[in-house]
C-alpha cells in the first residue's frame, strides 16, 4: 500500500467514527452543556479533548472550545502520516488558529483593555498543536500594544503584514476591518502560492480548486452583501480577497459595476457558480457557500484519488461538524429549535 492510500485509509477510518444524524439530533434534546459534554466524551470520535475537562460547571464557550481542541487534535494526529513535502499544505488549522488568536488579541488592544469577566477554568489549546506553531503565545498573552501583538506574531505569516503598519502617537493601532482582511488574504494566498509551486497534476488543482474555490465564494458573497444591504456605498469594496478561481477578473469589476443585487445574480448566470447562487436569497449566501464547500470535500475524502488533500478534507468536515455541534449547543442552551443543515453536510447523510 503506498503512503497516500495508507493515508486515506486512515482518514477513512477517523471518518467512519464521525456523530450520525441520530447523534445530533439527540444532543439537540439535552438539557445542558455538562449532558453534551457527557455525551462527546463517550464517543470514539470526540472523546480525545473531552476526556480531562474538571467536575464543575461548564458554559457554552468553553465547550466550543473543547470542541475546536478535538479538531486540533486530530490535525496532529494526521500530521504523523503525511510525508514532509506535504506538512505545510495540511498546517492551515495551525495557521488559523494563529490568526484567531492575534485578532482576538487586536479586539483587546481596539477595547482599551477591556477584560471579560472570569470563568472558571480556562481552556488551553493542546500542548502538541502548539508545538506545530510559531506564534508566541506567552508574549501574545501578555502584550498591551500593537508592537507587542507585531512582535508576539514575527515568526508566523502573518509577522510582515502587522510589522507594515507603523504605531504612532495620533494613530496607535491600525484599522481593525483593514488589519482582519489584509491578515486573512495573507492566509489564502500563502497557502494558494505554496499549493501552486510545490504541487502538479491532480493533487495541485485539487489543492488549487479548493482554495481558489473557498475565495470566490467569499468575494461573491461579500460583493452581494454590499449591494443589498449598503447599495452605493464603495467604501468596503476593496476588501475582497486578491486570488481566485473560476471568478476571472473581468467578471469580479463586471459584478462590482452592477446596479444592484439582480445585476450580480445576472452575471452569475452563465458563470461556474450559477448553480450555487440559483435561488438568489442574499441572506441565505453563507449556507450555500458552505454547502458547496462541503460537497466538494466530501466527494474528495470518499472517491477523489489519495494524496495529501484527502486529509485536508476530512479536517474540513470534522471543523463543519463542530459548527454543527455548537448550533446543538445552542438548542441546549437556548431552546432554539434544532436545524439539521450543517449536520446533514458533515455527515454527508442526504
Amino acid at each position: 500500500m503506498s503512503g497516500y492510500e495508507a493515508l486515506a485509509a486512515k482518514v477513512r477510518a477517523m471518518y467512519g467514527k464521525r456523530l450520525k444524524m441520530e447523534d445530533f439530533e439527540h444532543i439537540s434534546t439535552l438539557h445542558s452543556e455538562r449532558e453534551v459534554l457527557e455525551y462527546l466524551r463517550n464517543h470514539p470520535g470526540w472523546k480525545r479533548a473531552l476526556g480531562r475537562v474538571p467536575d464543575m460547571e461548564i458554559h457554552r464557550a468553553q465547550l466550543e472550545t473543547l470542541l475546536q481542541n478535538e479538531v486540533r487534535q486530530e490535525y496532529v494526529a494526521l500530521n504523523h502520516y503525511v510525508p514532509r513535502k506535504d506538512k505545510f499544505a495540511l498546517s492551515f488549522p495551525v495557521m488559523l488558529c494563529e490568526l484567531d488568536q492575534i485578532l482576538a488579541v487586536f479586539r483587546r488592544l481596539v477595547a482599551k483593555g477591556r477584560v471579560k469577566p472570569k470563568v472558571r477554568f480556562e481552556v488551553e489549546l493542546p500542548p502538541d498543536f502548539l508545538l506545530h506553531s510559531k506564534l508566541d503565545y506567552s508574549a501574545l498573552r501578555k502584550c498591551t500594544d500593537y508592537a507587542g501583538l507585531t512582535a508576539a506574531a514575527k515568526g508566523t505569516i502573518y509577522g510582515a503584514p502587522l510589522s507594515l503598519f507603523q504605531p504612532t502617537e495620533q494613530t496607535p493601532l491600525p484599522d481593525y476591518t483593514a488589519t482582519e482582511v489584509l491578515l486573512r488574504s495573507t492566509y489564502y494566498s500563502t497557502l494558494y502560492r505554496r499549493a501552486a509551486r510545490n504541487y502538479a497534476g491532480e493533487t495541485r488543482r485539487v489543492l488549487l480548486r479548493s482554495l481558489g474555490q473557498q475565495v470566490d465564494l467569499l468575494n461573491i458573497t461579500h460583493i452581494l452583501r454590499l449591494k443589498k444591504y449598503f447599495p452605493g456605498d464603495t467604501r468596503y469594496l476593496s476588501s475582497l480577497f486578491p486570488i481566485n478561481d473560476r471568478l476571472k477578473p473581468d467578471l469580479i469589476r463586471a459584478l462590482l459595476e452592477a446596479p444592484d443585487v439582480e445585476g450580480v445574480f445576472e452575471l452569475l448566470a452563465p458563470s461556474p457558480y450559477a448553480s450555487v447562487f440559483a435561488e438568489r436569497d442574499v441572506p441565505s449566501l453563507e449556507a450555500y457557500s458552505v454547502r458547496t464547500f462541503a460537497r466538494f470535500n466530501h466527494r474528495q475524502l470518499t472517491s477523489g484519488v489519495p494524496s495529501v488533500y484527502t486529509a485536508i478534507a476530512y479536517l474540513n468536515l470534522k471543523d463543519l461538524a463542530m459548527k454543527a455541534l455548537v448550533n446543538d449547543i445552542e438548542c441546549v442552551k437556548y431552546g432554539v429549535p434544532f436545524d439539521p443543515f450543517l449536520a446533514r453536510l458533515a455527515t454527508g447523510e442526504p
